[in-house]
């Protein structure tokens, strides 16, 4: 894994293996995924795939700069608002988060200051409150989507409900202390953390009887696990009136106006 850091791009400032079988939920399938930081300013963002010893390694080059200021983006930012609830903010959230939990759950390989105490501090507590985030507020957008479907196109409000529910149990995995931040393998992550809501997870992944049902059932189940917000148009609870989150913590939930921008792409191009 050392000998794939240098690929020509610059000495590495930080190089870390990741991926799912350093979180340990990987199988004999899993190719390994190195993270290289390379203080190189022409550079944004190389993939290199290499198969040494018949394993896929997944090499991906990048930035220290530009990683590092959009972790600090993460850490102190507000999110979300209307400035960033477009598609292209909305995926480039979810790429730096990836990153950043990648980099903070990884093996150190090649590291120097002071990259070794920016590495450090990817481990605090703020990653797992932009985690948790990041989770519950796609429940709220998924369900939100959910709810918009449901009358014309029951059977994919249903998909959308059953998404919007493993987005609330990866929030509560995260709030266990479960950042790793691919959602397919919640299942693992709810199994680490002994958690008693795997049964709700067989349940919304069993193909609905009645997909009106199974919409109604998801919505309920999302409001439970991560807090009560409208669907249909009329005002969100606030923080003082809504029930505690997973972790004691009570929720922030999006305005309605904020949602119903969120969910545009989601009810139309999704579907």
């Amino acid at each position: 894994m050392v000998g794939e850091t240098d690929q020509g791009h610059g000495r590495p400032a930080l190089a870390v293996a990741s991926g799912s079988v350093l979180a340990g939920f990987g199988n004999h399938r899993s190719d390994l995924d190195l993270l290289v930081l390379v203080e190189n300013d022409r550079l944004t963002r190389f993939p290199i795939q290499s198969h040494e010893h018949g394993t896929l390694i997944d090499v991906n080059i990048r930035q220290a700069s530009a990683v590092r200021d959009r972790s600090a983006r993460l850490r102190d930012g507000s999110w979300p608002c209307f400035d960033t609830v477009t598609q292209d903010a909305w995926n480039h959230r979810r790429r730096t988060i990836k990153t950043a939990t990648r980099l903070a759950l990884g093996l150190k390989l090649i590291v120097s200051e002071p990259w070794e105490t920016w590495h450090a501090g990817l481990r605090e507590p703020w990653l797992v409150r932009v985690v948790e985030q990041w989770w519950t507020v796609e429940a709220h957008r998924l369900a939100r989507a959910a709810g918009l479907l449901a009358g014309e196109r029951p059977a994919v409000a249903a998909i959308r409900g059953r998404e919007a529910v493993v987005a609330a149990l990866n929030a509560r995995a995260a709030v266990a202390g479960q950042i790793y931040f691919t959602e397919k393998w919640i299942g693992e992550k709810l199994r680490a953390v002994s958690d008693d809501a795997l049964g709700l997870l067989r349940e919304v992944l069993a193909p609905p009887l009645s997909p009106a049902a199974r919409v109604a059932r998801c919505l309920d189940l999302v409001q439970e696990l991560t807090g009560p917000v409208s669907y249909g148009g009329t005002t969100p609870h606030t923080p003082e009136t809504a029930p505690p989150l997973v972790g004691g913590r009570p929720p922030t939930p999006p305005g309605t106006a904020l949602m119903r921008r969120c969910t545009q792409c989601c009810a139309g191009r999704r579907a």
